[in-house]
């Protein structure tokens, strides 16, 4: 099972409290897949999840397995480019805390930027939450803010 995929999942478990500002929460930066699949585990999955990093539970497999796929076939759409930028993103996300959000908008929002129209199109065809929030007065406004 792919790494970044266990790392999705662990921030979704994780940190889904922390808040970028208000209105704008870390949840709003990560595939839809991740939300379905957490509101769908029960809480004795979730804590297997949470407390190993190899996943021994059949039917938890399954489930995490299935969401990867959607994930990947979704992210393959895009060009190299945007794919680039929201797997560094979703591990800088994961291996972050809420003190380093500050720095990581700031690099995330230069790095969206410089993106071309046709790639941050791709985005919003695939991920548009992740592309309203990117795109989002509030994310610039908290990016920017000293």
């Amino acid at each position: 099972m792919s790494r970044i995929f266990l790392l999705f999942l662990t921030l979704k478990i994780n940190c889904i409290s922390l808040s970028i500002q208000e209105e704008i929460e870390l949840k709003d930066l990560l595939p839809d897949e991740l939300e379905n699949l957490m509101d769908s585990l029960t809480s004795e999955e979730e804590e297997k999840f949470v407390n190993s990093e190899n996943v021994e539970d059949p039917e938890l497999a399954v489930k995490l397995m299935t969401s990867y796929q959607l994930i990947n076939e979704k992210t393959s759409k895009l060009n190299q480019p945007a794919r680039d930028f929201l797997n560094d993103l979703f591990n800088d996300l994961y291996e972050s805390d809420d003190k380093e959000l500050k720095g990581l908008s700031q690099k995330y929002l230069g790095r969206w930027n410089l993106l071309s129209e046709s790639e941050r199109t791709g985005v919003q065809v695939v991920y548009p939450k992740i592309f309203n929030t990117l795109n989002s007065k509030k994310f610039k406004d908290f990016a920017k803010m000293k």
